[in-house]
């Protein structure tokens, strides 16, 4: 994911702001995507009206089909409209298709420059667990590592071990500890400090 992206999207998981959705026409290939609410991209009703349909990177979801003449040819729900119904599929299932090869590839930067300044509008997705990325933040911080990643895994699990989540164990005493992630780590489970911390 871009950097741009990637710190729009966290901003609005600080602000409890993530819009997550599931959409059932966006991929070409008739499967479900999640996806990232986010400015600008092929996620906004009016940049996917404005965007012009191409078919320009090599078709990587393209479908094989039969031609009148028996051999095979290929074509793509997000491919240009025309296109599709020319080789003989129906317009209806083209509405609402997105073209996933350009979107995925602009949403890591990657994105084919068009006409004047414009680059292709971004697809961003990502999992249910996006709205809580804020968790990974240490304080102050607007970006995170692999390294804050395994530490709030780490106290996570010791903090499940702790208190006997999933398992018959005696419950900490009524305010002992700070549950909400949001607040801080367990104060009784040792798991204050950082990824830097010994």
């Amino acid at each position: 994911m871009s950097l741009e992206i990637k710190q729009s999207v966290l901003a609005a998981s600080v602000a409890g702001e993530v819009d997550l959705f599931t959409d059932v026409r966006e991929s070409p290939t008739g499967m479900p995507f999640k996806v990232v609410e986010t400015a600008g991209s092929i996620s906004d009703p009016e940049v996917y009206r404005r965007r012009t349909r191409v078919c320009d990177l090599r078709g990587y979801l393209r479908q094989p089909y039969a031609k009148p003449d028996g051999s095979t040819g290929y074509h793509c729900l997000a491919e240009p409209e025309k296109d599709h119904v020319r080789k003989g599929g129906a317009l209806a299932d083209t509405v609402g298709r997105k073209c996933l090869c350009n979107g995925l590839f602009s949403a890591i930067g990657l994105g084919q420059r068009l006409t004047g300044d414009s680059v292709e509008p971004a697809i961003v997705t990502a999992g249910e667990d996006v709205a809580e990325a804020r968790r990974f933040l240490r304080p102050g911080r607007t970006s995170y590592s692999a390294a804050d990643v395994g530490f709030f895994a780490r106290t996570a699990r010791r903090f499940r071990d702790y208190h006997g989540v999933n398992r018959k164990r005696k419950a900490a005493p009524q305010g002992s500890c700070l549950v909400s992630t949001r607040k801080g780590a367990c104060q009784h489970a040792g798991l204050r400090g950082g990824p830097d911390s010994s």
